[in-house]
């Protein structure tokens, strides 16, 4: 019933762990799709070493992702193809309460599981409310801050990417949730909130943040605008203004005052759109100096709850 696709780079600590999550699993209708993208460390050689007929291993120079996942895709053979990542753990349920989603709710673009987020000292529940098809998605969508979808806990009909495409490859940043929006956009999605997955929050450098591509990330949003659908476009916006403010810190103003232009139809981002408009016009000593405050605040949130938690 389900191709398991799993994207691997340079995991040699995970992915082994991550596997027998699936091999655990209660339902037993499954194969596993390892697609190794070019790794540098032992990853391949750890996947290679099961020796199950349901997993195959394949190997491809490295591209990104999304090449990784657009794979794997073309790989499943099953009629559903759910996804994890190679650093992430599956509950012994999931696909099981998967196959009871899809058999409760045939017809759905996407099918979805509540997660656990750890982050550091923390471990943040992560769910909808209630269980079925979410009703305006992209209104609830906004209400939350949340596309109720981890790349790592979605099952998606491979039907659904012959009509939408697969995964953009010349994009590092937001693939994942622009997928979603764009299947959300076409069909409905349907969630469980049973916590399912375990996830392990990656912390990015304030640097690295800075050095994203995020306008490739916004020009990919706005793609998605859709004038009959204003909680889709606000949530497009949401998004291209909170990496604007990034650009903006970096004093990259050519991005961030696109952005601000581009996106000024927005009324439900007000606040957000007053600090990019802000950002955008303080000269580049001043956004060095917020830099430098957002840095030793991140540094003193992660010491004050470490501090909580002993």
């Amino acid at each position: 019933m389900f191709s398991v696709v799993i994207p691997l780079y340079n995991k040699q600590d995970c992915i082994h762990d991550t596997v027998q999550s699936v091999l655990d699993q209660t339902f037993p209708d499954f194969e596993i799709n390892i697609v190794d993208d070019g790794s540098t460390d032992r990853s391949l050689e750890i996947a290679r070493q099961f020796d199950d007929p349901r997993i195959r291993v394949f190997s491809k120079p490295n591209g990104g992702v999304s090449s990784a996942r657009n794979y794997g895709i073309k790989q499943s053979r099953k009629r559903y193809i759910a996804f994890l990542d190679a650093d992430d753990i599956w509950f012994p349920d999931f696909l099981a309460e998967m196959a009871r989603l899809i058999n409760g709710y045939p017809g759905c673009g996407i099918y979805s599981a509540g997660y656990i987020l750890r982050k550091k000292h923390r471990k943040i529940p992560y769910a909808y409310p209630t269980e079925g098809i979410i009703k305006d998605y992209f209104k609830e969508y906004f209400k939350y801050k949340s596309p109720f979808c981890n790349a790592s806990c979605i099952v998606i009909p491979p039907e659904v990417f012959t009509e939408v495409g697969c995964f953009p490859e010349d994009s590092h940043t937001g693939e994942d949730l622009y997928m979603w929006m764009k299947i959300a956009s076409r069909y409905e999605v349907c969630v469980t909130p049973n916590i399912l997955m375990s996830y392990e929050y990656q912390e990015s450098t304030f640097r690295d943040r800075l050095n994203r591509n995020i306008h490739i990330q916004a020009d990919l949003f706005k793609s998605l605008y859709d004038p009959r659908k204003p909680y889709l476009n606000e949530v497009i916006a949401y998004w291209a203004i909170t990496d604007a403010v990034t650009q903006a810190l970096r004093n990259n103003k050519s991005v961030s005052k696109s952005v601000e232009k581009e996106f000024a139809y927005t009324r439900l981002n007000n606040r957000k759109m007053l600090f990019l408009r802000i950002l955008n016009r303080t000269p580049s000593w001043g956004n060095r100096l917020i830099q430098s405050i957002w840095r030793f605040s991140s540094i003193a949130k992660t010491r004050l709850f470490g501090l909580i938690e002993k």
